[in-house]
């Protein structure tokens, strides 16, 4: 995927985020992240390619749903909700 394409798909979430009124947590904010792989029960993997802009909704909508921040971070976008890791990715 291009660099062009995978900003983009980047500009599209924080837009929809913004008018859902979701919180986007990027490395202007933090400098570390990791996770603690002990700590998580579930994975879901949601792979955006374009024209599925329906995918970002629903990512986006399980934020909102479980009042959670999303984090952005190498080109990804992650929620952790009570011991499940949502993950949206574009490649």
């Amino acid at each position: 995927m291009s660099k062009q394409s995978i900003s983009i798909f980047r500009k599209t979430v924080y837009k929809l985020a913004q008018e859902m009124k979701i919180p986007i947590v990027d490395e202007r904010a933090i400098e570390k992240l990791s996770l603690n792989k002990g700590a998580i029960d579930l994975e879901v993997h949601i792979r955006f390619r374009e024209g599925e802009e329906m995918k970002l909704k629903t990512f986006l909508a399980v934020a909102k749903y479980h009042h959670c921040i999303v984090i952005y971070k190498d080109e990804e976008f992650f929620i952790f909700q009570n011991g499940a890791l949502w993950r949206l990715y574009t490649k």
